[in-house]
């Protein structure tokens, strides 16, 4: 009974967090608030490009919202649930002090991406070089314009340098009612959570 409350209990946090902004942001720093343009519900057409082969344009819906500990922004992409031959995508993503950057994991599938992420302020672009474990290569940039709107441009090289896909995608992030108060933005599903967390 009390795993199946907690599960119930950390499944309404994660779907509670993903539709507003972070109203703990004070307690984060600066570089790490930068993630809270990425948070909320966003709709996406994504163009996928293969070399030699054929474009193709996909509608996704994309859920992103800070870790219960405040340090992650997790993206859940559950393409799956609407496409069976798609994989779900996870991206999960903080800031790094020492090195000054943005690290994180892209995982869709059995495939897995590291990405290094850098803020330019100016033009409000996180810029993204990644690694694959297989050798390849992807840079891309995630501009906001305004708010609620982004668009993403992504180019994918295979070990040899070989540039075997190109991805683009406008994305637009769902409006949701204001939150007034972090008590509220926590949820009481937050803070049940917690309190089963500490027992």
């Amino acid at each position: 009974m009390r795993l199946t409350l907690l599960t119930l209990t950390l499944l309404s946090a994660t779907t509670l967090s993903g539709l507003a902004f972070a109203d703990d942001a004070p307690n984060r720093s600066p570089e790490l608030r930068v993630l809270d343009r990425f948070v909320g519900v966003w709709d996406m057409k994504v163009t996928t490009t293969p070399t030699g082969g054929e474009e193709t344009t996909v509608d996704s819906v994309s859920h992103r919202s800070w870790s219960v500990g405040g340090n992650f922004v997790q993206f859940q992409d559950p393409d799956n649930l609407k496409r069976p031959e798609a994989n779900e995508t996870q991206v999960l993503l903080t800031y790094d002090s020492n090195r000054k950057n943005y690290p994180g994991v892209w995982m869709s599938g059995p495939n897995r991406v590291e990405l290094t992420g850098t803020w330019d302020a100016k033009t409000t672009t996180m810029h993204w070089a990644g690694k694959s474990r297989e050798g390849g290569t992807s840079t891309g940039h995630h501009r906001f314009i305004g708010k609620d709107r982004a668009e993403v441009s992504t180019g994918i090289k295979d070990a040899d340098g070989n540039v075997v896909l190109r991805i683009s995608s406008v994305q637009t992030r769902r409006k949701v009612a204001a939150i007034g108060t972090e008590a509220t933005a926590k949820s009481a599903a937050d803070v049940k959570l917690q309190e089963e967390l500490k027992n």
